[in-house]
């Protein structure tokens, strides 16, 4: 766990997913390693996705090594035709962002695009105009041109972008949004746990510490007020499973001790838990919360 100290700065700022935020609260003395993001989900620098990139700093993680990890050998897989309720199509795009970050660590570009497309689709299914998605053509474009740190950092900002298009398009209602977040944060979860069984020690367990962010999510997820999202299956799941993820990942800062820790049965029920969400989404029935 050396490594463990000198990742916590890029673990707690968020790291690309969040640059501009950081960025403009630090002009006014804002302290990212203090930063716990309790006013709003959208901004709050933590992320899922970040346990990625700590692990792979973590554990020397290859790119073929990244590869291991898809699911459906190009990430997860449907037919968005298929899918016609609005909480469906956020909880998706969410998850297609953290498999484009997977792609993005195995440094493959055709599952890359893939991902690319499949948020382009959803985000229009979900009323995002047009001129707010011409970045997934800069991510195509840094693929092409192998390009992987831009690739990411665009990946980011087209994340950044979908949000606010969704929240201006919507009067400011950021329903869907807080629904987007939720779904990549659970299948970015879901990767890392699969990361931490294949290499397990209780001390990496530690980077799953999340409880301030989980009790967030449940705040802003308790806060829509739109029927259709309040009543979807996907937002049972969540309000259901979440208080089980929290109690999973309250862990303490002193990652030396079992209680900052996480066990071996415990991880494989977070797995289970996270992986519930992007199958009710899919599926288009709640799965029961186990």
């Amino acid at each position: 766990m050396n490594v463990f100290r000198n990742s916590l700065f890029l673990l707690f700022t968020g790291c690309v997913f969040h640059t501009a935020a950081v960025a403009q609260d630090a002009k006014e003395g804002f302290n990212p390693m203090n930063y716990k993001g309790k006013d709003d989900i959208l901004q709050s620098a933590s992320s899922s996705v970040d346990r990625l990139i700590v692990l792979e700093e973590d554990l020397g993680i290859t790119p073929d090594q990244w590869k291991e990890y898809y699911r459906g050998g190009k990430g997860l897989e449907f037919d968005i035709d298929s899918i016609s309720e609005d909480s469906r199509r956020c909880i998706l795009l969410g998850v297609k962002v953290a498999d484009g970050v997977l792609a993005l660590k195995a440094k493959d570009a055709e599952t890359l695009n893939a991902c690319a497309e499949y948020i382009e689709q959803l985000a229009k299914d979900l009323n995002v105009p047009e001129e707010s998605l011409s970045r997934g053509y800069k991510i195509k474009d840094s693929v092409n041109r192998g390009d992987w740190f831009d690739a990411f950092f665009q990946l980011g900002l087209y994340r950044q972008d979908i949000v606010r298009a969704l929240k201006e398009a919507e009067g400011n209602d950021r329903s869907k949004a807080i629904m987007i977040v939720c779904g990549g944060w659970f299948h970015g979860a879901s990767i890392a746990v699969e990361v931490m069984e294949d290499n397990y020690t209780g001390e990496i367990t530690n980077y799953l510490r999340a409880q301030d962010y989980v009790s967030l999510m449940i705040a802003e997820l308790e806060s829509i007020t739109r029927d259709d999202l309040k009543s979807s299956n996907e937002m049972q799941y969540l309000l259901e499973s979440l208080p089980k993820v929290r109690s999973i990942v309250d862990l303490a800062r002193d990652w030396k001790i079992p209680e900052g820790q996480i066990s071996k049965d415990r991880l494989s029920q977070l797995k289970i838990l996270a992986n519930g969400l992007a199958a009710t989404a899919l599926n288009g029935t709640k799965m029961p919360v186990r």
